[in-house]
């Protein structure tokens, strides 16, 4: 059938779409191909998958690396993680900004040490579990990514967003899309107003929804009851988008692997 209006607009601007597609094909050929890829876990933030314990404080946040590393198939990667200091806080009101002098801690960072890995994170995120895990998964992507023996579309100034999408390829794209922008509310009746973490944009992470489920032959409905619902209804138009144009996935479907999966 001969879609009437013609060929369908591309869901993001042209290189934008061109670099999504580019990062999927590289990421596949770096990490085992469609069948890996339909292999790891579809994380999502219940007790199924990250069980209380009791611990708290660095303890917690320990467990929950090592269950992230566990569920992202890299258990056997040694890292050690540290707490940054602490961040100050950025109150707004409808009158008021108040924004720390100097650069922000970021929430996260990730750094090679001997022959392991250094992971920090920001102490707040204990307060913040969604938060948490969307950075140690980013964190840990730039782990795998460096083992990479080649770089991203875009080379090093593109790699901060294809470790936000290799954290999609991990299984992990929900929390990334969750954190990406959310509306928080401060103590004593302050108001932090939206704030967003990592580095896709929210319709980036619709489309990286889109292609992950849809290289997977499975629906986005699991992602329902946890996305905003502008960003759901997004990645259903992403999908639908990508129905209509099967040749865009159908290169990634073929692609022959350049390394065994994880």
């Amino acid at each position: 059938m001969v879609w009437p209006f013609g060929a369908p607009a591309p869901f993001l601007d042209q290189d934008s779409e061109d670099w999504h597609l580019g990062a999927w094909a590289w990421l596949l050929r770096n990490m085992g191909g469609i069948e890996s890829l339909r292999r790891v876990p579809l994380v999502v933030p219940t007790r199924e998958f990250f069980p209380s314990t009791g611990t708290e404080g660095h303890g917690r946040v320990e467990e929950v690396l090592e269950r992230v590393k566990a569920l992202a198939g890299l258990s056997g990667w040694p890292c050690s993680i540290e707490p940054q200091a602490e961040r100050q806080p950025v109150r707004i009101t409808d009158s008021v900004n108040m924004i720390p002098r100097g650069k922000p801690l970021p929430l996260g960072t990730f750094r090679p040490q001997g022959n392991q890995a250094l992971i920090t994170y920001d102490p707040g995120l204990l307060n913040d579990p969604i938060g948490l895990v969307a950075t140690l998964i980013h964190e840990l992507s730039h782990y795998l990514l460096h083992s990479f023996p080649d770089l991203p579309p875009g080379d090093e100034a593109m790699e901060e967003f294809a470790t936000d999408l290799a954290t999609v390829a991990l299984g992990f794209g929900l929390f990334g899309a969750i954190t990406a922008l959310r509306f928080e509310g401060g103590e004593a009746g302050w108001t932090l107003g939206w704030r967003g973490q990592g580095y896709l944009h929210p319709r980036d992470w619709a489309f990286a929804l889109a292609v992950f489920t849809a290289l997977r032959e499975e629906e986005l409905t699991p992602f329902k009851p946890w996305l905003r619902d502008t960003v759901y209804e997004e990645a259903r138009l992403a999908r639908r988008y990508l129905k209509r144009k099967p040749e865009l996935l159908a290169p990634l479907l073929a692609i022959e692997t350049i390394r065994p999966g994880l």
